[in-house]
């Protein structure tokens, strides 16, 4: 009701062009009445919480010392990460990429693109075989090197 009353009275001010749900920063303004609605009228539970602190200072100082714990594992597993992914990427930049030497080369013919192929197996069937499916399955995989 106030910001209606004032978008009226201050239609024709370029300053307040805010106001107008059309305009880019009219996000943001309301953003800001949140905000501050939100400091001015706190929470009944808000009120609550402060209160409890104010009781009892030692909760905060345990609720202050479990936060920077916590920040302090954080930082050590972000910086864990960070050398990992570093020696990982050290390791990749150290391979000789040029000291690898083709063993074999496919070649495909016309037969190939022209030859029936069984239809491709569905993630359902997979998980549906029998263990004696499985199994004749795994003793027919040969796998050369």
């Amino acid at each position: 009701m106030f910001m209606v009353g004032l978008s009226q009275r201050e239609s024709r001010n370029y300053q307040f062009d805010f106001l107008r749900p059309t305009h880019s920063l009219h996000g943001y303004f309301l953003k800001l009445v949140e905000q501050y609605t939100k400091l001015l009228i706190p929470a009944k539970d808000v009120k609550a919480r402060l209160k409890a602190v104010v009781d009892n200072k030692y909760s905060l100082l345990d609720r202050v010392k479990e936060r920077a714990e916590r920040t302090a594992y954080d930082k050590k597993q972000r910086k864990e990460a960070d050398a990992s992914a570093e020696a990982q990427r050290q390791a990749f930049a150290s391979m000789d990429w040029h000291d690898f030497v083709i063993v074999g080369a496919i070649e495909f013919t016309e037969d190939d693109d022209a030859a029936e192929l069984p239809p491709p197996v569905t993630l359902d069937y997979l998980l549906s075989r029998t263990l004696a499916q499985k199994k004749h399955v795994r003793g027919k995989m040969h796998i050369y090197f």
